[in-house]
């Protein structure tokens, strides 16, 4: 709903990076660690486009991809594409962004598994919950954030049921972190590569 108004709006449009760049600088705070200096990064799903702004202005080479082109930002013009298959050869970017993207996808394991085909490794920011209030919360501001410009099919999961995904997936985990936000909610930090690396 946030995000349909915002586009909806030529002034918050026009500001968009102005007013949310300190809730960029957060969320980019929570995965920016595992980046080294010199990768080439994929941003898949980037929406707003303000992580690829975000790196942008850090200097990091970063190609932005999503479903529609439904940026904010003037210098982020993502590459459209189908959602099915990345138009990247294999192993194409050192990072692969999968940053709150998941929870949005109806088939989450197709999309990790084409990040995991054109990323040497994978970096995934998910919301997660350890039990049902919070999972019903979670969605609940999910769906007052991004209701009428995202898919809202409720992909969410524990830390658990995404630890199964990739192992589904033959993938390896070779980080995890969890950090709170907002006191009562929590985000997941996940690296993983393809088991054949």
């Amino acid at each position: 709903m946030l995000y349909y108004t915002i586009h909806k709006i030529p002034f918050l449009r026009k500001n968009f990076e102005k007013y949310f760049s300190g809730w960029g600088a957060k969320k980019l705070a929570l995965f920016y660690p595992y980046l080294s200096e010199s990768e080439t990064i994929l941003d898949i799903g980037s929406g707003s486009g303000l992580i690829s702004s975000k790196l942008l202005q850090k200097d990091r080479k970063v190609t932005s991809v999503d479903l529609s082109d439904s940026s904010l930002i003037e210098r982020v013009r993502p590459i459209v594409y189908d959602g099915e298959t990345l138009p990247f050869s294999n192993s194409s970017f050192d990072a692969a962004l999968l940053i709150t993207v998941l929870h949005h996808c109806t088939e989450p394991k197709k999309v990790l598994s084409e990040a995991l085909r054109v990323g040497k490794r994978v970096v995934i920011l998910e919301d997660v919950y350890t039990n049902r209030l919070q999972r019903f919360f979670t969605q609940l501001a999910d769906t007052l954030v991004n209701f009428g410009s995202s898919k809202m099919p409720y992909q969410n999961k524990s830390c658990s049921g995404w630890l199964a995904v990739f192992q589904e997936l033959n993938a390896k985990v070779v980080h995890e972190e969890g950090k709170r936000t907002a006191i009562f909610f929590r985000q997941h930090v996940f690296i993983i590569e393809a088991h054949s690396r």
